[in-house]
C-alpha cells in the first residue's frame, strides 16, 4: 500500500516519459567468504535534478540474503518527505522515495555517483557461486517500477549490473599455529618448534605466517608474542575468524584448509 502511494505521489508531478540515455542507475560490485556479510552501494548518474525515483535490485538468493537495507547518503541528505523499503521480498530489495511535492520544492541536485541506496547481504551459497545484482523492475505486487523524475519528467534511466561472489579457496586464522581456533603462548611455541624442524611441517603454511610478510622464520615467533601476550601488535587478516588470504603472493602457502577452517 505504502508502495502504491509513493509511486502515485511521483506519478503526478510527471508530464511525459523520456527514455535518457544520459540517466543511469548502477550497483558496485562485492565479494566475501561464504557466511560473511557484503555492503553494495545502489547508485545514479544524473544529469538533471531528481525530483524522485523507484527500482528494484535483483539478486540470486541461493547466493545470497538481503540483511538490510537503507537510504545512501546522498538520498539522505535531501531528507525525502516519503520512502518505502522493502526488503522481505524473494531475490531483490525495492525502493521508492517522493524528494518533495509541496512548497518550497527540493530535489537531488544533479551528480556523478550519487548514493540512493545501501544494501547489506549475507552471502549464504557455495565457494565460488557469483550472484548478479541487477537494477530491475520486476519485483512486488504490483511490480516497483524502474524510474526517475528528473525535473518533473518520468525517465527510464540506463542500467549497469555488477555481481556478488563468494570466494573459493583454502581458509585459516592467521597465527593458530596448533589449530585449536585460539591464538596464544602456545601457537608461538608451535611455530618456534616448525621453524627449528622439531616437529613436522603443516599443509597451511600461512597460519604461521603471523606477520604476514610470505616467509615463516623466529619474526613471526616474536611477532604473535607482541600480538598473543603483549598486545602490541595487530595480526593481519584473516583473524580472528577463518578466512581467505587476500595478500598471497609468496612462499608461504596454504595448500589446504585446516580442520578448524570449513
Amino acid at each position: 500500500m505504502i508502495r502504491i502511494l509513493v509511486l502515485t505521489l511521483i506519478a503526478v508531478s510527471v508530464t511525459t516519459l523520456t527514455d535518457a540515455q544520459t540517466q543511469m542507475y548502477r550497483v558496485t560490485s562485492a565479494s566475501g567468504v561464504a557466511g560473511s556479510t557484503q555492503t553494495v552501494s545502489f547508485l545514479t548518474d544524473t544529469a538533471g535534478p531528481l525530483d524522485g525515483w523507484s527500482f528494484g535490485l535483483c539478486h540470486d538468493p541461493t547466493v545470497a540474503a538481503v540483511v538490510s537495507a537503507a537510504l545512501g547518503s546522498d538520498a539522505a541528505a535531501v531528507n525525502p518527505v516519503f520512502t518505502s523499503i522493502e526488503t522481505g521480498l524473494t531475490g531483490g530489495v525495492t525502493v521508492g522515495s517522493l524528494v518533495s511535492f509541496v512548497p518550497p520544492f527540493t530535489q537531488l541536485l544533479p551528480g556523478q555517483g550519487l548514493e540512493l541506496l545501501v544494501v547489506t547481504y549475507q552471502l549464504v551459497g557455495a565457494p565460488g557461486a557469483i550472484s548478479p545484482l541487477e537494477p530491475c523492475g520486476t519485483l512486488g505486487s504490483p511490480p516497483v517500477a524502474l524510474l526517475q523524475v528528473v525535473d518533473g519528467v518520468e525517465t527510464i534511466p540506463a542500467v549497469l549490473s555488477a555481481t556478488l561472489e563468494i570466494l573459493a579457496g583454502p581458509m585459516f586464522i592467521r597465527g593458530d599455529a596448533n589449530g585449536d581456533s585460539v591464538v596464544n603462548l602456545i601457537d608461538a611455541i608451535r611455530v618456534l618448534e616448525l621453524v627449528f624442524g622439531g616437529i613436522d611441517p603443516i599443509t597451511c603454511q600461512d597460519q604461521l605466517d603471523s606477520n604476514d610478510d610470505e616467509i615463516v622464520n623466529i619474526v613471526d615467533v616474536i611477532f604473535l608474542l607482541e600480538v598473543a601476550v603483549l598486545g602490541t601488535s595487530v595480526m593481519p587478516s584473516p583473524f580472528p575468524a577463518c578466512g581467505l588470504d587476500a595478500t598471497d603472493t609468496g612462499a608461504a602457502d596454504c595448500a589446504q584448509s585446516p580442520l578448524n577452517c570449513p
